[in-house]
């Protein structure tokens, strides 16, 4: 069975697959979101001048809105278990409410406009139709650690202070879920497995010969 461990981000789902990146672009789902709130806000302010029909009108726009969004995540799912069918998938077991807690007003708003939750809930169900599970795991400094260090500070890069690992944090963080789903390596065999493993082209992080996979989702 194929593994694949996926880090949730705001625009995107950072992925590997034990052989490479893939990464999903999620900027439409977002966009769509995005907007949703934008309309909203115009509608409530209608609904406070006339209760009743703003009421009606808030209903209907709500229903049809979030079956906008269910229609693209079921999309989404159903292409990626047909690209990684009999897969073990492994996703971040998240907890939205504790991100607020961390996050500024602005991050917060961001954060509240993605849709994670109801990605790993539809892949959940569909997996079993393609042959595939989906295990949750917990995020706790995925993007922060490799095996034998954590990083105090981490930008957008992580530099692991032991061997000199340097990845684009998103992608450490997809590393480190793969790792706790298929058991931590002794941290003897980390330079031999991982030092060659290199990002996305074009994205930050560490420079490597080997090319890497962009795939978006086709909504």
């Amino acid at each position: 069975m194929i593994f694949l461990s996926v880090d949730s981000n705001l625009y995107t789902l950072d992925a590997y697959d034990g052989d490479k990146f893939v990464t999903f672009s999620m900027k439409e789902l977002y966009s769509l979101k995005y907007g949703m709130q934008l309309k909203t806000g115009r509608i409530r302010s209608f609904a406070s001048k006339h209760t009743k029909k703003g009421k009606e009108i808030m209903r209907k726009y709500s229903h049809r809105e979030r079956n906008r969004v269910l229609d693209y995540v079921h999309k989404f799912v159903n292409n990626l278990l047909e690209m990684y069918p009999t897969t073990l998938f492994a996703v971040e077991k998240l907890n939205k409410q504790s991100m607020f807690e961390d996050a500024s007003d602005s991050l917060s708003k961001k954060i509240s406009l993605t849709v994670w939750r109801t990605v790993h809930r539809v892949s959940r169900y569909k997996a079993p139709l393609y042959g595939s599970f989906v295990k949750e795991v917990n995020p706790y400094l995925t993007s922060k650690s490799f095996p034998g260090w954590v990083s105090r500070k981490v930008g957008r890069t992580f530099r692991c202070g032991r061997c000199g690992f340097i990845l684009d944090r998103q992608l450490n963080a997809s590393l480190n879920i793969y790792l706790k789903m298929c058991g931590l390596p002794h941290i003897s065999d980390v330079p031999r497995m991982w030092v060659g493993v290199t990002p996305l082209k074009r994205r930050r992080g560490m420079s490597g010969a080997c090319p890497a996979t962009l795939v978006k989702s086709k909504g």
